[in-house]
């Protein structure tokens, strides 16, 4: 639980400074960032609530609407849906890389880990 708080706590103090001036690596590059970020809040979250889904999934989209609110309080920054639709995407694809992991390792080691020549 100390992870989440404190990965929370990050977001937060990353999501009060106002944004630099300056062009992006590539397009598209800050919802990149969003996904990620909120992908890795998900996998911690997992964690932290004893491995529960939908708790997890509720926990992070719910944390990820009050960080677009507490964004429109900050200079040069504002709320956006799409951003949300980002950290939600990144969420969601953490969920999905849970809920499909095992079965990729199981195949990954039984067809080719173990395979004989």
């Amino acid at each position: 639980m100390a992870a989440l708080i404190v990965y929370a706590g990050a977001i937060f103090l990353l999501s009060h400074r106002p944004l630099a001036v300056g062009t992006l690596p590539f397009p598209h590059f800050d919802l990149l960032f969003h996904a990620g970020e909120f992908a890795l809040f998900f996998l911690i979250a997992w964690k932290a609530t004893g491995r529960r889904l939908s708790v997890t999934w509720l926990i992070t989209l719910l944390y990820a609407a009050s960080d677009e609110v507490h964004q429109a309080f900050v200079a040069t920054r504002s709320a956006s849906i799409i951003d949300f639709a980002a950290d939600a995407v990144g969420a969601g694809l953490a969920a999905l890389w849970l809920r499909i992991h095992p079965a990729l390792w199981r195949f990954f080691r039984t067809r080719i880990l173990d395979r004989q020549s």
